[in-house]
């Protein structure tokens, strides 16, 4: 009798979540970046629990497209993965295509970090000394996966008074990772999440402040360098039904305290994190600055 209950019970709850409407996952960026890959594991994660999920993309303008649509379009229920660089690029363009400010998005959760790190595809630079030597000796091009890393890049060539340093136009992480592997660039800025399962690539430096092991920090020969990790998280638009955003904020603790998430995030270097909407708030705000001076100062 007991089983029967529990298996009517159990066939209730899955019925229940049957009927629940689809979640509608949002990434403002091409598939094979960082966002891209923290939401499949997420997706897939609610997916393995009953909840019918669906991710999409809307890339463009440094992923303020993906988050144009998921504000302006409340009653779509987007649940828009967002890292700073959506709040990030947004001080350099105009309110016309800018259809959010930072205060208002419904914050979800914060669920991982990923240390950004400087990769190269030369066999001959194996060492970050090897690495710096070059840059301050030799003519060297960057490209970086995400705009806000420019600054980063800035940063690190007048610190080590670079010979001739030319910055790749910004395409996003994949187009940089292309560059690297296929030598248009000699390196590149790009979250660890991305890269550290790789054999295309060498990572010869991390760039957060979280250790990495067998990874050299570049703080220690770029003094006053800033902690460069990226932020994942969700958020949605500001007008979204509250009874959707508790159900969301549900599935998404579900997917990422299970222990498959902790097992693929460990693979890829990704740090599980619990920021509040505060936190997330003055770290984007903190990038921004950086991004601001550095334009001013150009």
């Amino acid at each position: 009798m007991k089983h029967i209950v529990c298996l009517l019970m159990g066939l209730i709850v899955s019925l229940a979540r049957a009927d629940d409407s689809v979640v509608k996952f949002l990434v403002g960026f091409a598939p094979g970046g960082g966002q891209y890959i923290v939401t499949k594991i997420i997706s897939d994660a609610a997916s393995r629990q009953g909840y019918k999920n669906i991710v999409l993309h809307k890339e463009g303008v440094g992923g303020i497209v993906g988050m144009n649509e998921c504000v302006e379009n409340a009653k779509q229920n987007y649940l828009c993965m967002a890292t700073e660089a959506q709040y990030v690029h947004s001080i350099i363009l105009p309110d016309s295509v800018r259809k959010y400010n930072v205060e208002d998005l419904e914050y979800l959760m914060v669920v991982a970090e990923s240390p950004n790190v400087l990769i190269t595809n030369n066999k001959n630079r194996r060492s970050l000394p090897a690495v710096i030597n070059h840059v301050k000796t030799q003519p060297v091009s960057f490209a970086n996966g995400a705009l806000g890393l420019t600054v980063t890049t800035d940063f690190i060539v007048k610190s080590l008074h670079a010979k001739d340093a030319v910055q790749a136009q910004y395409k996003g992480t994949g187009p940089a990772l292309i560059d690297v592997i296929s030598g248009v660039v000699d390196y590149a800025v790009v979250p660890y999440t991305v890269v550290k399962n790789r054999q295309d690539v060498r990572i010869v430096a991390n760039l957060g402040f979280r250790d990495i092991a067998g990874i050299p920090k570049l703080h220690d020969y770029v003094p006053g360098l800033a902690d460069d990790t990226t932020h994942f998280g969700f958020v949605m638009s500001p007008n979204a039904d509250k009874n959707v955003v508790d159900r969301y904020k549900r599935i998404l603790n579900d997917a990422t305290t299970s222990s498959t998430v902790k097992e693929q995030f460990a693979d890829l270097g990704v740090f599980q994190v619990s920021l509040n909407s505060r936190q997330f708030k003055q770290h984007a705000s903190d990038s921004r600055h950086r991004l601001k001076t550095s334009i001013l100062n150009k």
